[in-house]
């Protein structure tokens, strides 16, 4: 290019400027983009612990880490305020019931210690006592006995009067006595082949119980034959627990 053909210095002037101005603007731009991605990175945890709250009880509907975190957290606060109010409204339901039962309660104890005084007042307690006003049960240690097992027997005797009863157990035999349920016949008693458990004059003081026990080999039994007893067929047998002529009621069980 020749002396009359360049351009005015302050042309190359400017365009030095401008490259200056537009290499100074791509370091920028490439600053910025360095920028973002480092700001990408540094929330990535943030989003991977939010995830995780998403696996709450209350899971989130969304599949933005984020966004998954917050409705759970939205929802578990929507649901903790329903929870609340339903444990409220529980507890107040619970409490009107617990004071319902409570005087429902009050009625029938007040109505029952009523009808209980009524009774007492309309029967009173007899001043006296004989044979035929003790109240004997029968029972056993178990409803029914595996081969082998033998059973336990047992004998309440209660006084319900006012007085004491005094027995002589030796004119009014106490005994222990096994029938055969479907035919009804007795297979044992403990005085056939062994002296009573009580063979005295006997006290039974009044308001009292007096209780005895047995225990049956299995074997059935006779008066005065006791030399070859022979063991019970399995079955289904009745108790009686006995005093003179006053047995107990027929208290079931079951041989296997």
């Amino acid at each position: 290019m020749t002396e009359h053909n360049r351009l005015p210095k302050v042309i190359y002037v400017r365009r030095r400027v401008a490259a200056v101005v537009v290499l100074l603007a791509v370091v920028a731009l490439l600053l910025g983009v360095m920028q973002l991605f480092s700001n990408r990175s540094a929330d990535q945890p943030d989003q991977s612990a939010a995830a995780v709250t998403s696996d709450a009880p209350y899971p989130a509907k969304g599949t933005d880490g984020a966004s998954a975190g917050k409705d759970s957290d939205d929802k578990a606060a929507s649901s903790d305020k329903k929870d609340a109010d339903k444990a409220d409204k529980d507890s107040k339901d619970a409490g009107d019931k617990a004071d319902k039962a409570d005087k429902a309660g009050k009625d029938s104890k007040d109505d029952k210690d009523s009808k209980d005084g009524k009774d007492s007042a309309e029967k009173p307690k007899k001043q006296s006592c004989e044979l035929s006003d003790l109240q004997i049960s029968a029972t056993s240690d178990k409803p029914s006995y595996e081969e082998g097992q033998l059973p336990e027997f047992y004998m309440t005797v209660k006084n319900p009067t006012a007085a004491d009863c005094t027995i002589d157990l030796r004119d009014n035999p106490l005994r222990f006595e096994v029938y055969n349920l479907s035919t009804n016949r007795r297979v044992w008693s403990d005085l056939d082949c062994n002296q009573p458990v009580d063979g005295t004059s006997r006290i039974f003081p009044a308001g009292s119980e007096r209780y005895y026990r047995a225990v049956w080999s299995r074997t059935d039994s006779e008066p005065g034959q006791c030399g070859q007893r022979n063991p019970v067929p399995a079955g289904s047998y009745f108790l009686h627990t006995v005093i003179g002529n006053n047995p107990s009621e027929a208290h079931p069980f079951n041989l296997l």
